[in-house]
């Protein structure tokens, strides 16, 4: 039973989840953060009155 002898697939197993531990998720923290944020205050939030012209 081939399930039982860990030599052939245990360091697979090992370097695969090492990697997908170490370097997938730097990966997707890059990816979500890309900008800092900006801060409200420093955004014009004036905002205009609309003109209702048929009133």
């Amino acid at each position: 039973m081939p399930q039982l002898m860990p030599e052939p697939w245990f360091m697979t197993f090992i370097i695969t989840w090492t990697i997908l531990l170490t370097v997938v998720p730097m990966q997707i923290m890059a990816l979500t953060f890309p900008y800092e944020p900006i801060l409200q205050t420093e955004q014009d939030s004036s905002t205009q009155t609309w003109n209702w012209q048929w009133l």
